[in-house]
């Protein structure tokens, strides 16, 4: 969510078409309120009817709501020709080895490199066809551990719902437009004395759906919050991987921000979550991890079965692109590159616009 998008920045995580109305570039995924169960139209059972009924299946705001939902959380840029040949590949290659679509250590490296975030043999490495998928999943361990879901306001509404449609414990930890939706520790930490078993999301290292970057730094200062609490903290980083303002920020360095911290509670961890929409340009290919590094929390996230996987074809896609990656072939970095100066350019047009309109000039 987004308040008051017009005064500020922020990239541009949708497909843009600079011909349509701003109407419809905002508003594809502005939800609609449903007040009630149309059961007169519905063959569903009375059982059925009462579970829909005693759910949140949609975002209610108020008329008068400076509100608007972005929830994207996938590249809808034009694929590079190098990414649809990648997935041409992998289709039409038959009986593939196991080897061949074995993303591990191509992930464990993009982690290290682009996160700081090491692995061993202890973490967990899960794959789905989507973060939400992942997420969801999250979620009912959150609630077997009777824990409490805390969401930094402007979270993408995808998440929230997720965790309201299965009736998880949420509280929105207050932020501010003007600072980009970042979380400050100070507020989360007046928050977290108040709640028992928390678990924290956070979007980054870039912030959806404001596009700024969490520093090392505040990073660092989040998660000390989160240690003395014992809180269990998601990170999402989905929304990374094609950011364009990267003077002066300070790259994550996850290995030394962890080990240098002591938690007076023993439930603490950090599970990274993400997908390779952003970061290998493949628009709507479906395909998700979760990293857990926590042995209590693997064994419960085993519990709950029913875990739609990526298929093999994909992952064949998806380690060809990471090997690209890792390699630094010219034309996949150049593919990168362009979609970077795309947004850059988009960016800039809408925040014209925006200034535009917040001060009255014509366009």
């Amino acid at each position: 969510m987004l308040n008051y998008f017009n005064q500020y920045k922020f990239f541009a995580l949708i497909q843009t078409d600079i011909e349509k109305s701003l109407t419809e570039i905002f508003f594809i995924s502005q939800r609609q309120s449903a007040d009630r169960v149309p059961t007169d139209i519905t063959s569903l059972t009375s059982s059925g009817i009462s579970t829909l009924n005693n759910v949140e299946l949609s975002i209610s705001e108020p008329k008068n709501s400076a509100i608007i939902h972005m929830d994207v959380d996938q590249n809808f840029l034009p694929i590079p020709s190098v990414v649809k040949a990648s997935i041409f590949e992998s289709f039409a290659r038959q009986n593939m080895a196991e080897s061949e679509t074995d993303v591990q250590s191509a992930l464990q490296q993009l982690l290290k490199s682009n996160y700081g975030f090491l692995t061993n043999s202890s973490s967990e490495f899960i794959y789905g066809n989507s973060p939400v998928a992942l997420f969801n999943k999250l979620v009912l361990c959150c609630k077997q551990e009777r824990g409490t879901l805390l969401f930094p306001s402007g979270t993408n509404g995808n998440y929230v719902s997720a965790a309201n449609f299965m009736k998880a414990k949420t509280i929105i930890i207050p932020t501010q437009s003007g600072t980009g939706f970042k979380i400050v520790p100070k507020t989360l930490e007046n928050l977290l004395g108040n709640v028992s078993r928390p678990w924290v999301y956070i979007s980054g290292p870039t912030i959806n759906p404001t596009g700024l970057l969490y520093s090392n730094k505040e990073l660092r200062d989040i998660l000390c919050v989160c240690a003395r609490f014992g809180a269990r903290v998601v990170i999402d980083t989905s929304s990374s991987g094609l950011e364009f303002k990267t003077e002066g920020w300070s790259r994550w360095d996850m290995q030394s921000t962890l080990s240098n911290m002591k938690s007076l509670d023993s439930s603490f961890c950090v599970s990274l979550l993400g997908g390779l929409s952003f970061e290998m340009l493949t628009g709507g290919l479906g395909f998700g991890f979760l990293v857990l590094t926590d042995p209590q929390l693997i064994d419960l996230f085993h519990i709950f079965p029913s875990l739609s996987r990526p298929h093999s074809t994909v992952k064949y896609a998806v380690k060809k692109l990471l090997g690209f990656r890792e390699q630094r072939i010219q034309h996949f970095l150049e593919a990168i590159a362009k979609q970077k100066e795309i947004l850059k350019s988009q960016s800039s047009q809408l925040s014209e616009v925006s200034f535009s309109q917040h001060f009255h000039f014509p366009l």
